[in-house]
């Protein structure tokens, strides 16, 4: 569905406009089409969170290179935020790791997205994988965990994250629990998490924390060079300040940890 919008340019924007068209061969709707759309992807950026080496092996495979209906959960994964138009892929892993999604990945063309790799050489906690990032992204960005089936409408999120103005907004799932109630949750008052609990041995709500997450760059100062956790570290401590936003979503959601967590992913698939 298209829809019609008028505008109001200066006259030197306008021949510019008229040249790329005619470069081309377009007309002067579809160049500026063309121009917005190489504006909005260029910087969308989604990190990938594959570290932590053996962390992310389960019954002899990285959780990542799961069959998940006939396709790898890396596959479905950059699949999914691509369709979203997240289109500028980095993962972060070990050597092993990030040379096996590079067989089968590549550099994303074939996928219709750029796809880069960071190797993780030293061992630490997610938050410092995440951190690994920094010299890469410079503005606002979506982090996803390489274990996580999802089927979230990641604009939402992003939306409530942005009117926030938080340095990061996870999504929070609500629905049917496949994981063994294994997932950290939160206390929400509208899109701000006032709690936060990282896998609580007594049940404190049924709103799901996910890791997957819109952040800003600022995020990378508020992790130490030491071992630090996003779920067990960073997230409560912004929680505690109030400055970590939470938003509601729908859809499909597996933590995948166990073979169990991937036969759910698999059924969902179908």
């Amino acid at each position: 569905m298209r829809k019609r919008i008028s505008l109001s340019l200066p006259d030197k924007m306008i021949k510019s406009v008229d040249a790329y068209a005619e470069a081309l061969s377009d007309t002067r709707s579809g160049a500026i089409e063309s121009i917005l759309q190489e504006y909005m992807n260029a910087g969308r950026y989604c990190v990938i969170l594959a570290g932590g080496g053996d962390y992310l092996i389960t019954d002899g495979e990285y959780r990542p290179f799961m069959d998940i209906g006939g396709r790898t959960l890396i596959q479905r994964i950059v699949e999914k935020v691509v369709g979203q138009s997240y289109k500028n892929i980095i993962i972060i892993g070990t050597k092993e790791v990030v040379t096996r999604c590079f067989g089968i990945l590549a550099n994303g063309e074939s996928l219709g997205c750029s796809v880069a790799y960071i190797e993780e050489k030293a061992r630490g906690d997610s938050a410092n994988t995440l951190k690994l990032a920094s010299a890469k992204v410079k503005g606002t960005f979506l982090f996803v965990p390489c274990d996580h089936y999802f089927d979230f409408d990641l604009r939402k999120l992003e939306k409530v994250h942005r009117r926030s103005g938080y340095p990061a907004t996870l999504a929070i799932y609500g629905g049917i629990r496949h994981d063994g109630n294994r997932s950290s949750v939160v206390e929400l008052d509208g899109n701000d998490i006032i709690n936060y609990w990282d896998t609580p041995s007594v049940e404190k709500t049924t709103l799901v924390s996910t890791m997957i997450a819109f952040a800003e760059p600022e995020i990378f100062t508020m992790i130490p060079d030491r071992k630090f956790s996003l779920h067990k570290d960073l997230f409560p401590e912004l929680s505690k300040k109030g400055v970590l936003g939470g938003a509601i979503l729908s859809g499909k959601f597996v933590n995948i940890h166990t073979k169990q967590d991937a036969e759910a992913a698999r059924r969902l698939v179908k």
